[in-house]
C-alpha cells in the first residue's frame, strides 16, 4: 500500500507571536469562516441589545404592574441571550490566541479586554480591521 501524503496546513494559516501583559501567545489570522462567524454573532449582539432598550422604554412608560412583570421577564430573557452570544464572541476570540496552556488565560483574556475592545486588540497585533 502506497504512503499517504502528509499536508500541514501551517502553509495556509498565518500566525504572528504577541506579547499580551507579559503573556507570550500565537495569534492565527482570522479566517473566512471565522469571520462569518464574528459576523453573524455581532449582529445577534446588536440586535438584542436594541430589543433590550426597547424593552426598557416599554417598562419605564408601562403603569400596569402585571405588564411591568411581564416585560422585566423579556428583558431578563434578552439578557440571558445576550450573555450567552457574548460568551460564544469571546469563545470564537480566544480560538485565535493560542496562549500555549490550554486556552484557559485566553479565554481570561477575551471576558477581561471585552467584546468591545477585543477587535481593537486583534487589529493591534495584525494591523488590519476585521470586525
Amino acid at each position: 500500500m502506497a504512503q499517504p501524503i502528509q499536508i500541514s496546513t501551517t502553509q495556509f494559516i498565518a500566525r504572528k507571536e504577541a506579547e499580551i501583559d507579559g503573556h507570550n501567545y500565537s495569534v492565527r489570522k482570522i479566517g473566512a469562516g471565522t469571520q462569518l462567524d464574528l459576523s453573524r454573532e455581532f449582529a445577534t449582539v446588536e440586535a438584542l441589545r436594541q430589543d433590550s432598550l426597547n424593552e426598557m422604554g416599554k417598562l419605564e412608560s408601562e403603569t400596569d404592574p402585571k405588564k411591568k412583570e411581564a416585560i422585566q421577564g423579556k428583558i431578563l430573557a434578552l439578557s440571558g441571550k445576550l450573555a450567552d452570544t457574548i460568551a460564544r464572541v469571546e469563545e470564537i476570540y480566544a480560538s485565535l490566541f493560542d496562549d500555549g496552556e490550554g486556552g484557559e488565560r485566553s479565554k481570561k483574556l477575551m471576558h477581561d479586554v471585552g467584546i468591545d475592545n477585543v477587535a481593537n486588540l486583534y487589529n493591534q497585533i495584525w494591523g488590519e480591521p476585521n470586525a
